[in-house]
């Protein structure tokens, strides 16, 4: 039973998109909230809502910290050769200025 939503991979993805506007380090920031309905076990919700109210927090909150702490991809600026290679050129060389010394270097 769809409800009319979208589908990825035969499961309902109701998601809506909502600017929400706050205040963060002094400053108002508008940031862009999606809205996602989860399934889970009513026993374990329970448990969720009784630890939020314990906490202080709401399931929002909670969900959100848990996301914020799953550790993004690493970029390649991270990569063990970058760090290793950084650096390595004075920053007045350019491009070009390199491929002349492996010209002149190896023969071009």
């Amino acid at each position: 039973m769809s409800h009319g939503r979208p589908k990825i991979n035969g499961l309902c993805t109701p998601l809506t998109a909502v600017r929400v506007d706050s205040i963060m380090y002094g400053r108002r920031t508008a940031m862009q909230e999606t809205k996602l309905t989860v399934r889970v076990p009513r026993d374990l919700l329970e448990n969720f809502k009784r630890y939020a109210a314990n906490n202080n927090t709401t399931l929002t909150n909670l969900i959100e910290a848990y996301l914020r702490a799953i550790p993004a991809p690493k970029t390649l600026e991270n990569a063990p050769i970058v760090r290793k290679l950084s650096g390595s050129l004075s920053q007045g060389v350019s491009v070009k200025d390199y491929r002349k010394h492996l010209e002149d270097k190896y023969g071009g």
